[in-house]
């Protein structure tokens, strides 16, 4: 599995492919549940909102997301 990795003010993190695959879709310009969509789509499955969810709120709590 690949990773990716954020640099922050407070040092950097390895993501797994999914997060990251999230993060990068968080540019402002899509909704979260278009964001969901694509996620779904790129893995071939369902159901994965509340997953979502759960991980953009614990990115917004960190600090990489406004």
């Amino acid at each position: 599995m690949s990773t990716c990795e954020i640099v922050h003010p407070r040092g950097s993190v390895e993501l797994n492919r999914s997060a990251g695959e999230i993060l990068a879709r968080c540019d402002g310009t899509r909704e979260l549940d278009d964001i969901i969509g694509e996620i779904e789509t790129r893995f071939g499955t369902s159901g994965l909102a509340a997953d979502v969810y759960r991980f953009i709120d614990e990115a917004r709590r960190l600090g990489w997301l406004d």
